[in-house]
Formats: structure tokens, C-alpha cells, sequence
């Protein structure tokens, strides 16, 4: 990978998450294209939510939820709960995870004592699968409204004018725009260690680390391919 990352697991609070998933989805949305951040939301391993593209900043994400592997069972997010954290990971910010402050902080490594190269962790983990296949959940992130067709015909990985409720669809009977959801105190934490770039995973506390980083799969699939011929 171009940006040399690591991974590291931490623990983090609910409303670090909640934060960092806003913080994507407007570096991503925002009709203001000079705050963008990346243009694609981060991807997570054990995480689902609704999210209402044409509402306003702190407000797209809802209904988040995390998936407990210890009862097996979908729980809300907690914003004060502790949850296990792991993503990327620089040298150069030893406190934190993928931008975000984490405590007990751990740095994978190899036998030898190394750290492992994000791209190796991934492709540690393909290479652990039967068949060396993985077999994500899909529509963990349900999106509530469609987004606007392309401006010029070509494909968009995301909308070029941004997204507000000015240029929301109108529902099936002609009724007004969507207004933008009230964040509320468990909706919304923008102050809270958010990150704007790269991608995610998170697990519910007490949990073993698996690491399924969507934004790292294609990489990785095409490094195992190499290291096979």
C-alpha cells in the first residue's frame, strides 16, 4: 500500500465510532466538495446502519448497530460502552488508531516480532478461509434514499455535486424533501476523535480482532495472486 500502514488494535467508545462513521459519510456527501475528505465511506467488519445520504452533517448514520460475538446477537451502540477497535495504524501516532485516540493500544506482529504491513494482515487472513475465500455480509449499510444518477454519464463512486436535502428525492406521492434528522446525544459525536480517512473495523468488547478491511481487498487478492505464480 501507498500510505505504509500497520494495524493495531485499541479500545475506543461508541461515540468515537459514531463519530468517525460521520465524519466519512460528510468528507464523502458533503455538497461543499472543497471539504471532502476521500470520497468513499469507511468499511466495517461487524458493524450495520441506515443511512439518510441527504442529511445534513452528524445526522446520516442511524439505527448503528455492532455485532457481539460472544451472545452472537446484533446489539445498538452504545456511545459510552468500551468497544475493541482495529485498523490502521502509523508509527508516527503511537496513541492513535487510524486517527482516533484509542487506549491499550496493540501493534500486530509476526512471529519474529515484526509489524505486519496492512496488505499482509489481509492477506494473512484470505490465505486462513477455506478455499482462501471470503464471504462478506452484504447491505450492512442500508441506504434509506437513492442517490442521484450520474452527471455526465460516467460512473461516480460518489455523487460529484455532494448531497443535501435541496436535491433529495421527492417520496412516492409528490410529498416535501426529507428534512435532516435530529442528532441527539447517542447520534452524534463530531468532537469526539472522528477520522476522515481510510477504513475501519470494529467488534464488540471482548472480542477476538478479525481483520476484514473492505478497502484492502482488492489490493490484497491481487498480492496473494503474485506471491502464488
Amino acid at each position: 500500500m501507498p500510505i505504509g500502514a500497520q494495524i493495531a488494535v485499541g479500545e475506543i467508545q461508541g461515540r468515537q465510532l459514531k463519530a468517525q462513521m460521520e465524519n466519512a459519510a460528510d468528507g464523502s456527501l458533503n455538497p461543499d466538495v472543497s471539504i471532502w475528505s476521500g470520497g468513499w465511506l469507511f468499511g466495517y467488519s461487524g458493524v450495520r446502519a441506515d443511512l439518510h445520504p441527504y442529511h445534513s452533517a452528524g445526522s446520516r448514520f442511524s439505527n448503528v448497530q455492532v455485532f457481539n460475538r460472544q451472545n452472537q446477537a446484533w446489539m445498538p451502540l452504545d456511545p459510552n460502552v468500551t468497544y475493541t477497535y482495529a485498523s490502521y495504524y502509523y508509527d508516527v501516532d503511537p496513541k492513535l488508531v487510524n486517527l482516533t485516540p484509542a487506549n491499550h493500544i496493540r501493534v500486530l506482529k509476526d512471529d519474529g516480532g515484526r509489524p505486519l504491513d496492512a496488505t499482509e494482515v489481509v492477506v494473512r487472513y484470505l490465505q486462513s478461509l477455506p478455499n482462501r475465500t471470503v464471504t462478506p455480509e452484504l447491505n450492512r449499510i442500508r441506504l434509506l434514499d437513492p442517490l442521484p444518477p450520474p452527471l455526465f454519464g460516467n460512473p461516480e463512486i460518489q455523487p460529484l455535486k455532494g448531497l443535501d436535502a435541496a436535491n433529495a428525492p421527492l417520496p412516492a406521492g409528490g410529498r416535501p424533501p426529507l428534512q435532516p434528522a435530529s442528532s441527539g446525544s447517542a447520534a452524534s459525536g463530531l468532537a469526539a476523535g472522528g477520522s476522515t480517512a481510510g477504513g475501519g473495523c470494529v467488534l464488540a468488547a471482548g472480542t477476538r480482532f478479525d481483520p476484514t478491511l473492505l478497502g484492502l481487498l482488492a489490493l490484497s487478492v491481487l498480492y496473494l495472486s503474485r506471491r502464488r505464480r
